[in-house]
């Protein structure tokens, strides 16, 4: 497999059915061949869990493919960056405040109701004790004095004053007096399958209670302003099928309307305090829910209309800033991450171009950033490219012709070495380069006699080659002359060819060389060593030894 090949295989856009796949399309279809053949429900129930265990696998690993996929351009990397970076965190601060203002707006929007409620209870506590305040003649008279003050926030109000465990003066002959064991309280209490507001003054063993039944008018003045409002109770009856049971007046308010297509409506509920009539002590804790606008909010907080309604516009403006700011953000990291990609995709290109041959592609350098620095580059590094590839590609061709010249030498050696009853001969020949000028010979002089030929030519690599393969033309030449293989003298043929090497070679070139003619009837060695074609040759004479 070549590197294009690889390079093809690890690109996760290439996507292929491996054995994953092929086991889920298995498990599949025997599932189904299961199910219409009627296999034993265990073997299909094992099938249906290997089915759903493959098919997770499978979807995990399709989801890596396309996640790795999608992270593999550098463009998508940069968005998805500035996504977790900047606009995430934004848009979960932008959550947050929103939450946070719902839930400040909610709360503000329960405390007003109930702080209403907590000032006309008390004001029924004071009654009561100005009630028992006043002697037992004086009652009525008090209760005339109150009574107009009462009517004004708390209409319908009834009054009540028992001495001990019986009844000392009653606003309403048939009011029904409270169970014994209260004692000093205010707020909301459950009497008779509705919803009052009662207050108590208890003073030694008298006590003074004023209650006044919730109607839609009570109701509606509580939540004026704010929207419509309801008590909503979980009861036992109610937990099993869910729906919660109102009780409390049905208001008649509707919600205020909305000054800006912003001005959003918003519901917020708090668990609040309802005392039971019949059983002194106990309480109920249902659900006071308040349906309301941001404006009505702001405007009751305010107290003035129009200082609520300029909070809200205040607010609007600081979030459309805010918006318009991270609008410009995003605009001008898309710009960014455009020139880094375009940078980035520019440079792939140019490499794929340069990797399939054309060293001519130049990419096109916008701007003077370091991205386009980069490009520079490239374009600077590629233009020498085609000059290294020349070079490349005639010493390439070099190296061939070195390895066929190292083939002749080769073939210039003697293939089969001459045998001899007395000598045995052996030869290796291992060049420092691809090709050497050392040479070794050997030639049969008739049946008995041997000449047996090493030398080593100054220097290395062709030139030397060349002047060992003229050496051995020269040799073999001068043999090819001779008439009788007795006339073959070392010293006469040394010297042969030194003249003819001197005449044909230049100074600087000469060779070692080292010739001898073995008899093989005598056992006898003559043999001429020179140190330098260019110089005197000497002869010896010797036997050699068995």
């Amino acid at each position: 497999m070549d590197e294009r090949s690889q390079t093809a295989s690890r690109d996760p856009r290439r996507v292929g059915v491996g054995f994953a796949e092929a086991l889920l399309a298995v498990l599949a279809v025997s599932w189904w061949v299961g199910g219409h053949w009627g296999v034993d429900p265990a073997v299909r129930a094992l099938l249906w869990l290997g089915l759903v265990g493959v098919s997770a696998w499978v979807a995990l690993r399709w989801m890596r493919r396309g996640l790795r996929r999608l992270l593999w351009r550098l463009r998508n990397r940069l968005i998805i960056a500035y996504l977790l970076i900047a606009v995430v965190p934004v848009g979960l601060i932008m959550l947050l405040a929103a939450l946070a203002g719902w839930v400040l707006l909610g709360q503000i929007a329960i405390y007003l109701v109930q702080l209403r409620l907590e000032e006309r209870a008390s004001l029924l506590q004071r009654g009561a004790q100005a009630l028992l305040e006043a002697g037992p003649e004086e009652r009525h008279k008090a209760w005339l004095r109150l009574r107009p003050i009462l009517e004004d926030s708390l209409p319908g109000v009834e009054a009540i004053v028992m001495e001990g465990t019986r009844v000392g003066w009653s606003s309403e002959p048939e009011l029904e007096p409270p169970p014994a064991g209260w004692g000093a309280t205010r707020g909301l209490v459950r009497r008779e399958g509705a919803t009052w507001l009662w207050g108590r003054a208890v003073q030694s063993d008298r006590s003074a209670t004023l209650v006044v039944r919730l109607s839609s008018q009570l109701w509606d003045a509580v939540a004026h302003g704010l929207g419509p409002i309801s008590l909503m109770e979980f009861s036992e009856t109610t937990k099993a099928d869910m729906p919660a049971a109102s009780f409390g007046p049905k208001t008649l308010m509707r919600t205020p309307p909305a000054h800006s297509r912003f001005d959003w409506e918003f519901s917020w509920a708090m668990p609040t305090s309802v005392a039971r009539w019949e059983t002194p002590g106990k309480f109920d804790s249902p659900l006071l829910t308040v349906h309301t606008r941001i404006s009505a909010v702001l405007a009751a907080l305010f107290r003035q209309r129009a200082e609520g309604y300029l909070v809200l516009r205040l607010l609007y403006i600081v979030a459309a800033a805010f918006l318009g700011v991270e609008i410009i953000a995003l605009v001008v990291g898309v710009s960014l991450s455009r020139t880094i990609t375009r940078a980035a995709h520019a440079i792939y290109e140019a490499t794929q171009r340069v990797r399939g041959g054309d060293l001519s592609y130049r990419i096109e350098v916008r701007g003077y950033d370091q991205l386009a620095e980069i490009a520079r580059s490239f374009n600077h590094m590629t233009e020498p490219l085609a000059r290294l590839l020349a070079v490349a590609q005639e010493k390439q061709r070099m190296q061939a012709d070195l390895e066929i010249a190292s083939e002749v030498q080769q073939r210039l050696y003697p293939r089969n070495l001459p045998h001899l009853p007395s000598l045995e001969l052996h030869a290796l020949c291992q060049p420092a380069r691809v090709v050497s000028g050392d040479y070794y010979d050997f030639q049969l002089l008739g049946s008995d006699r041997l000449l047996v030929v090493v030398g080593d030519v100054v220097g290395k690599g062709i030139s030397a080659a060349l002047l060992m393969a003229t050496l051995q033309a020269a040799l073999r030449a001068r043999l090819g002359t001779l008439e009788q293989w007795s006339q073959v003298s070392p010293e006469r043929l040394v010297s042969e060819l030194n003249e003819q090497l001197h005449r044909d070679t230049a100074a600087e070139k000469y060779a070692t060389v080292f010739l001898a003619v073995y008899d093989d009837a005598s056992g006898e060695l003559t043999y001429t060593q020179m140190r330098a074609i260019r110089h005197l040759c000497w002869c010896a004479r010797g036997r050699l030894n068995a």
